[in-house]
């Protein structure tokens, strides 16, 4: 039996002949160079599509952020160039060192998750928390979201995610765990 460690499993050869007839053809016709227009004079189906027409080769220079039909900047990009760096914020949480107000919503988060027992909270969810933290939208935004209407709110208006009975619900619960705590 052969060592696994045996120089003959490395043998060029050996791997020629592992491609059947139809693998084999299927390699060379994709790493086939395209074939030129003159090779199509004789039939009417058109020259194949190049496979990706919007990849800009870097090397020529051109910026596809520049190109005709890029979207425009919204202001999330996250692109670094030369005199851009990340915010002390953001390089200390990728660091492991949350700010107090990202620890909060990291344990704000969680606590949803653990009490309506889902893994992944839903965008709708995530904005509930946002809102229940005491998040309002008071200035203008920062970015351009192109179709979205910017709105302001003041500063001392409600969250508008609970029903008056929900907060009541949640009221009566949290006073009959505060009785059981104070029984104990």
């Amino acid at each position: 039996m052969p060592n696994k460690h045996d120089k003959s499993h490395s043998d060029p050869e050996r791997h020629s002949f592992e491609l059947d007839e139809a693998e084999a053809a299927s390699l060379d016709e994709a790493i086939a160079p395209l074939s030129s227009d003159d090779d199509f004079e004789d039939d009417d189906a058109p020259p194949p599509e190049p496979r990706r027409a919007e990849v800009v080769d870097r090397r020529l220079g051109l910026d596809r952020r520049n190109m005709p039909g890029a979207q425009a900047p919204t202001g999330f990009e996250r692109r670094r160039g030369r005199g851009r760096r990340l915010s002390d914020a953001h390089r200390s949480a990728e660091e492991g060192e949350m700010t107090q107000e990202q620890f909060m919503f990291l344990m704000a988060i969680d606590a949803f998750k653990k009490g309506n027992q889902v893994t992944f909270p839903a965008w709708s969810d995530v904005l509930e928390i946002i809102r229940l933290l005491g998040y309002r939208k008071v200035q203008k935004a920062a970015v351009d979201l192109g179709r979205a209407e910017d709105w302001t709110e003041p500063p001392q208006a409600p969250h508008n995610v609970r029903t008056d009975k929900q907060l009541q619900r949640h009221a009566a619960a949290r006073a009959a765990f505060k009785r059981k705590d104070d029984a104990a």
